[in-house]
């Protein structure tokens, strides 16, 4: 597992489709830039470059997405391939979403099955490390669900409402303590991503420029 070299601060924003993590996230590296915060991003749900073997095969055989077994391999593979092509040194890493989203995808009402689940995650996505800080973005499920119909015509598998419902047990599941010894040390901080776009990035990019002011 890639390890933390003291220097950086690695922070991931986390959320249920619909809470605002992609508007918070550009806003983010705008602010970034313009207060000359040295920084760098790692998003390991999003596809590798599209030339890649394993995305080739997803692109001729879109129903393999379908298949949970097969989706658990895809992402296994985005998050190593992030995991190696972030650049871990700088001083602050933003993530758009963590490993913790494999979990909270991947919980079950089962026990057994949601801790082997857990032990198939950090055997296949051994190579990206947890946050130090998680950014939790809480969003009423009627707010969500009003975002999601107005810009999204399709719903992603992993993100039905009743999944949607499990996942967010899920999150505050492991914010509470888990019991998950990779994710022991994260610190969560949980924001309401109800109010006006503006304030919610306005309060998150706070949190993260207290947190760099502090290394």
């Amino acid at each position: 597992m890639h390890k933390h070299n003291g220097k950086s601060t690695y922070i991931c924003l986390e959320g249920l489709k619909g809470a605002g993590k992609t508007t918070i996230f550009k806003y983010l590296l705008e602010k970034f830039e313009e207060h000359g915060i040295e920084f760098s991003t790692v998003s390991p749900t999003k596809p590798a470059y599209s030339g890649h073997f394993i995305e080739k095969v997803f692109q001729y055989f879109p129903t393999l997405k379908n298949n949970r077994i097969a989706r658990v391999f895809l992402y296994a593979h985005r998050s190593n391939f992030a995991a190696r092509s972030a650049a871990w040194d700088k001083k602050l890493v933003l993530g758009d979403r963590s490993v913790v989203t494999s979990y909270a995808t991947k919980w079950s009402a089962s026990s057994w099955r949601t801790w082997f689940h857990i032990w198939v995650i950090n055997h296949l996505e051994n190579k990206i490390k947890a946050p130090d800080y998680i950014i939790y973005i809480d969003v009423p499920q009627e707010v969500r669900r009003e975002r999601i119909d107005q810009r999204d015509k399709e719903r992603d598998m992993d993100e039905s409402e009743d999944r949607a419902r499990q996942m967010e047990e899920a999150y505050f599941h492991m914010m509470n303590g888990s019991g998950i010894s990779r994710i022991q040390h994260v610190q969560w901080l949980k924001v309401s991503g109800e109010g006006k776009r503006e304030q919610v990035c306005e309060e998150v990019f706070q949190l993260i420029w207290d947190r760099c002011q502090q290394q």
